[in-house]
């Protein structure tokens, strides 16, 4: 074994009374991306013991939890391939990082942009309800209407 190892049980290897075994899944998520990462020394390279268990070594604790740190932070796995690479040079990759993250905040910016255009839409549909129950519902007109009578994010001006 290695030092410090974390033993891991992964889906699909039956135990030793048939049965599923444990998941690989830490609350919920799949290790999975990370093989997606196409990046060396990936986790899942590492050989199966007759347990059916893998062991990782601290380093790639680590590693994961710098991955998951990055997708908590809702960076793209492309992104986050190049931040592994760039970790692997540090002293020659701090402007490269720094366009990366500039990049990424642009990106949450326009979002948050478009996000807060829909809660004013939003919003604006939720008062033309009067609660009155004897005429058609005013929100789900609009919902008809939409297209015909204004732009909106899914039906932008012709």
């Amino acid at each position: 074994g290695v030092t410090g190892a974390i033993p891991v049980k992964h889906p699909g290897h039956a135990g030793i009374d048939g049965q599923g075994c444990e998941t690989d899944r830490p609350h919920g998520r799949s290790l999975g991306w990370h093989a997606r990462l196409q990046v060396p020394d990936s986790l899942a390279e590492h050989e199966r013991e007759p347990s059916g268990y893998r062991r990782y070594a601290t380093r790639h604790l680590q590693r994961l939890q710098f991955i998951r740190h990055c997708r908590s932070l809702d960076v793209p796995l492309p992104d986050v391939r190049d931040l592994l690479a760039f970790a692997a040079a540090p002293d020659r990759s701090c402007a490269q990082v720094n366009t990366l993250l500039d990049e990424h905040i642009a990106t949450v910016q326009q979002r948050l942009k478009a996000l807060c255009a829909l809660e004013k839409q939003l919003l604006a549909l939720r008062k033309q309800c009067d609660g009155d129950t004897s005429h058609p519902c005013a929100i789900l007109e609009s919902f008809m209407t939409a297209a015909e009578e204004h732009a909106c994010a899914c039906h932008p001006a012709a």
